[in-house]
C-alpha cells in the first residue's frame, strides 16, 4: 500500500487527535505498532480528554491513508495499527505537504465565505458557500464535480440530495441539489461556478496575501 500524502493531509488538519498522535510520534523512537488503548493512555498523559472512539478511528483514518494496517481487537489481540512507515516521519510529512498551502494562503483558514445564489429553474434557488478568494483552478474542479451530479434520464420525481466536495484540504462545501437535475442545469451550474473567481490567477486575488507570492518570469 503507497502513502496517500493529500489524504493524509485532509485527515491531519480535520482530525486533533491524529494531529496529536504525529506531534507524539515524532519524538518517540520508531514503531512498528500501536495499539488503541496505549496511544490513548500515551494522548491523556498530561490531562487529555481523548477518548479511546477517537483514537481508533483517527488510527483507522492514517491507516486509510497508507500509513499502515488496521486491524480491530479480537478476543486475544487488541485494536492495533500496523505501520508501514518510519512513525517519527510522518509530522514532517505532513509539514511538507501542507507547506504550499500556508505559503500561497498564510491565512486562509479564515477567509470569509460568500452565500451565492443561482436560480436553477423557477422556484428554486441554489445557494452555494464559497471562499471569498475562491481560485479559478478551484472554480473549475468543482464545476467538473457538479457536472457528475447529472444521474441520468431515469432519476425523476421529487426530492434533494446533498453533495460534498472537497475544496481544499481543510474546506469542505455542502451543496444541496434536486435529485432529479438535468444535464443542462449542471452545465448552467457549473457555468456560474467558474464566473465567480475574480481573475484567473493561481492564487487569490488578495493584497494583503497577494504580497508574499514572488512574482513569475
Amino acid at each position: 500500500m503507497r502513502l496517500n500524502v493529500p489524504l493524509l493531509l485532509m485527515a491531519y488538519l480535520k482530525s486533533d487527535t491524529i494531529r496529536g498522535i504525529c506531534a507524539f510520534l515524532e519524538c518517540e523512537e520508531p514503531r512498528l505498532v500501536s495499539t488503541v488503548d496505549s496511544t490513548y493512555q500515551e494522548l491523556n498523559t498530561y490531562g487529555g480528554k481523548i477518548t479511546t472512539v477517537e483514537v481508533a478511528n483517527a488510527l483507522r483514518a492514517m491507516a486509510q491513508a497508507g500509513c499502515g494496517l488496521y486491524y480491530p481487537g479480537t478476543e486475544y489481540l487488541p485494536s492495533r495499527i500496523e505501520w508501514l512507515v518510519p512513525t517519527h516521519e510522518i509530522e514532517s510529512l505532513v509539514k511538507q505537504a501542507e507547506a504550499p498551502y500556508n505559503y500561497a494562503y498564510p491565512e486562509l483558514q479564515d477567509d470569509i465565505n460568500i452565500e451565492h445564489r443561482f436560480l436553477l429553474r423557477p422556484g428554486l434557488v441554489i445557494e452555494i458557500s464559497l471562499p471569498e478568494y475562491i481560485t479559478a483552478e478551484e472554480a473549475r474542479r468543482l464545476s467538473t464535480f457538479l457536472s457528475l451530479t447529472y444521474l441520468g434520464r431515469y432519476m425523476r420525481g421529487p426530492g434533494s440530495r446533498r453533495h460534498t466536495f472537497w475544496l481544499r484540504p481543510w474546506l469542505e462545501v455542502e451543496i444541496t441539489l434536486p435529485i432529479n437535475i438535468t444535464e443542462t442545469e449542471t452545465e448552467r451550474l457549473g457555468m456560474f461556478v467558474t464566473s465567480i473567481p475574480f481573475s484567473d490567477d493561481e492564487f487569490p486575488r488578495n493584497s494583503h496575501l497577494y504580497s508574499a507570492i514572488p512574482e513569475r518570469d
